[in-house]
């Protein structure tokens, strides 16, 4: 490999990485809709963000390889029949695919980053996933205790804050 394509490996081993980390922090409620919108977003842009860099990885590389995984058909299969059944039930089928809570982009960015996380070689690099989530999950719980238990209510911060 050259330095070009270490350098986009790179990049999207980081992009993967940030965004498992800053995943489970869309779940709390400070954004005006905390259910659906602003996690679709961040699935959607860092998928096709993960698909431009694959491809420019692919136009320096010019070798196209598949490796196959046991789920690989049932995720195709699931995400084809979803495609058509949305298609034909729908009155309006654009509006239903590209619907960001019940649309296919969102299954369509969930598989993407199915496909792309479950090929790489994750260790043979130093990031580990699971410690990854782990860690981004535990401040969300540190996070989310102080604010059940209210345990800065009363706590006084200068108007410039």
């Amino acid at each position: 490999m050259n330095s070009a394509q270490q350098r986009i490996v790179s990049l999207e081993y980081s992009l993967v990485a940030i965004l498992l980390f800053v995943i489970p922090f869309f779940f709390l409620p400070i954004t005006f809709e905390f259910f659906a919108t602003n996690k679709m977003y961040l699935l959607g842009y860092s998928s096709l963000i993960i698909l431009i860099l694959a491809s420019f990885r692919l136009l320096i590389q010019k070798n196209i390889t598949w490796e196959r995984t046991v789920l690989d058909i049932p995720v195709i299969l699931f995400i084809a029949s979803v495609g058509l059944s949305t298609l034909f039930a729908s009155n309006n089928p654009i509006q239903a695919l590209l619907n960001p809570h019940t649309g296919l982009i969102t299954l369509a960015a969930l598989t993407v980053m199915y496909f792309y996380i479950s090929r790489q070689e994750w260790e043979k690099r130093s990031i580990n996933l699971v410690a990854l989530l782990i860690y981004s999950a535990s401040i969300l719980a540190v996070f989310t205790s102080i604010v059940f238990f209210g345990l800065f209510k009363n706590a006084w911060l200068p108007e410039s804050l």
